[in-house]
């Protein structure tokens, strides 16, 4: 976050710059997703999945309602895959699980979520833990072992689906979504900090896997990978426009400003999508 305070007697000047480069976020609407085809580099034996997300709702965990029961962030494969892993919020907090998803090979966040407020969420496996963080803050850790990863299966921003007993486990989201991350290794607290607070990726960072910033232009069908690893996916559940699409939605590309007029006072932050 870059933060500017100035004190300017009687007169107050406050100035805004354009953004240079076109910023956008997705919005999904709960029957929304978005596919990446899978690829070996989203298939690390460790890993860390961040991203930014903004709540519309919140999931309550009820078993007994599909609907309610979580919202999918993002992951690959289901919870009857071998070798998945998820992020997810569930109940009021966050879920993180690798393996075969199930059991011991998860671990729930102990801190509630809110909705209409921007998150930044993280989860991490080291080989043997699985931990994760909210806005920079460790918020659960669980000792699992030694888990398998790795699916041929996509991987789906805003959904997850899986079929068990006739019954259809469909966990959308319902909310903002924003600056998807995929490691290799389990990044440590400071790493997480660092990148959560500054600029955002540039997609060279070294063990960054997949890179989506959902700065393409708003007619754009396409989500595109800014590492060289080439995991460019697309909006919804083909290829071309569908119904399961998630809306673009522009950020202004001027700073926002916070004026106060106490002897020119002056207060200017600009952050991007926080």
């Amino acid at each position: 976050m870059k933060a500017v305070l100035t004190t300017v007697a009687w007169v107050v000047f406050c100035f805004t710059s354009a953004s240079t480069q076109a910023q956008s976020f997705l919005e999904f609407d709960g029957d929304d997703m978005v596919t990446i085809p899978d690829s070996a580099s989203l298939n690390p034996t460790q890993i860390t999945v961040e991203c930014r997300v903004n709540f519309a709702r919140l999931a309550d965990g009820a078993t007994t309602s599909t609907s309610d029961r979580a919202q999918q962030l993002l992951g690959k494969g289901n919870d009857r895959t071998p070798g998945a892993y998820y992020l997810r919020q569930f109940g009021d907090t966050l879920a993180l699980g690798v393996g075969e998803v199930s059991g011991d090979w998860s671990v729930a966040g102990t801190v509630p979520l809110e909705t209409n407020r921007w998150y930044h969420v993280a989860g991490t496996y080291d080989g043997g833990t699985l931990g994760l963080y909210l806005d920079g803050e460790p918020i659960g850790a669980q000792v699992v072992g030694v888990a398998d990863i790795g699916t041929a299966s996509p991987l789906l921003l805003g959904h997850h689906s899986l079929n068990n007993g006739g019954i259809d486990w469909d966990y959308f989201l319902t909310g903002l979504m924003d600056e998807v991350a995929i490691w290799d290794y389990a990044r440590g607290i400071d790493g997480i900090r660092e990148t959560m607070n500054g600029d955002v990726l540039t997609g060279a960072e070294p063990g960054l896997m997949g890179y989506w910033g959902f700065d393409e232009p708003l007619s754009s069908q396409a989500v595109l990978d800014a590492t060289a690893n080439g995991n460019d996916g697309y909006l919804g559940a083909i290829a071309s426009p569908d119904n399961a699409d998630p809306a673009r939605v522009p950020e202004p590309s001027t700073a926002t400003l916070l004026c106060m007029g106490v002897f020119g006072l002056l207060a200017c932050t600009r952050r991007k999508k926080r």
